[in-house]
């Protein structure tokens, strides 16, 4: 199912020669498909195989060793220094590497920025603490990729909670503090984020609170709005996970202050409504 959402064009244009002034550039629109798994293609004797195997090799997964599905392994990088330890950072991929920004290393918060290459197996430190553009060193925290842009929103300094919105350039290289209109998140941490079209969306984490609010963040515009809250609006909480499939975000578990969660609820962005998921398994 697809939904269409109106834009005046004009406007959109503009937006976007905006935004592609500095560098940064917007994405290609998507292809739309019902399905999280490729087609498939015919080989070279017209049988159907799955594309699979096209798309391991065009995003590197080949590089990783990745034979056995199914199966964990861990990845012993080729070249380059991993990251130091550290928890509560985040991350995101863009072409065929990952970017992992900030964490908390045990002792202190940090700001660097990491890549691991998927082709080569290697890691590389992008920019570091010396790089006075970047954000403030900080945890739990979100992180996402639109076009050439990797976003942070948000966060715990160490001392308190923040809602800057930030964007690091991947084809210019450099770091920039976005002025945001609209109705800001207040500043919190442990959130969630996901990329839905052009906007980001962001539900719950603590302010000094437990929060249910859900945020949109219009990467054209660059302004922040309310979502409203229609439908079985999930319970306040922090450190939930949330992914889109399709037209939907789907949300589970999280924290509410008092015990870990295992709930499962959706968002429509048709529809723009909240659902519960009875769900069966195990792990219900």
């Amino acid at each position: 199912m697809q939904c269409s959402v109106s834009q005046n064009r004009s406007e959109r244009q503009a937006a976007i020669m905006n935004i592609s002034g500095d560098g940064f550039i917007p994405p290609t629109p998507p292809r739309s498909s019902s399905s999280a798994f490729p087609p498939s293609v015919p080989d070279s004797a017209g049988h159907q195989t799955s594309a699979k195997n096209n798309e391991d090799e065009q995003f590197g997964m080949t590089g990783l060793g990745m034979g056995n599905q199914g199966t964990w392994e861990r990845v012993i990088p080729r070249v380059g220094q991993p990251p130091c330890q550290r928890s509560l950072h985040a991350a995101a991929v863009w072409n065929n590497s990952m970017f992992i920004f900030g964490g908390y290393d045990g002792q202190q918060r940090v700001n660097d920025l990491h890549s691991f290459d998927f082709n080569t197996s290697t890691w590389s430190l992008v920019t570091n603490s010396q790089d006075s553009a970047a954000p403030s060193p900080r945890d739990r925290h979100v992180a996402v990729v639109w076009g050439s842009g990797f976003f942070v929103f948000g966060g715990f300094d160490g001392s308190t909670r923040v809602n800057d919105t930030y964007l690091y350039d991947l084809v210019n290289k450099q770091w920039s503090v976005l002025q945001c209109g609209g109705a800001v998140p207040s500043p919190r941490h442990s959130h969630a984020a996901v990329v839905y079209k052009d906007s980001m969306y962001v539900f719950g984490g603590y302010d000094g609170s437990y929060r249910c609010d859900f945020h949109e963040f219009n990467f054209h515009t660059r302004t922040w709005s309310l979502v409203p809250s229609v439908g079985k609006v999930p319970m306040a909480r922090y450190r939930g996970t949330c992914v889109v499939h399709g037209e939907t975000m789907i949300l589970h578990g999280g924290h509410d202050g008092h015990k870990h969660l295992q709930d499962t609820h959706i968002y429509d962005f048709c529809t723009r409504s909240w659902s519960e998921v009875v769900a069966s398994g195990a792990g219900a």
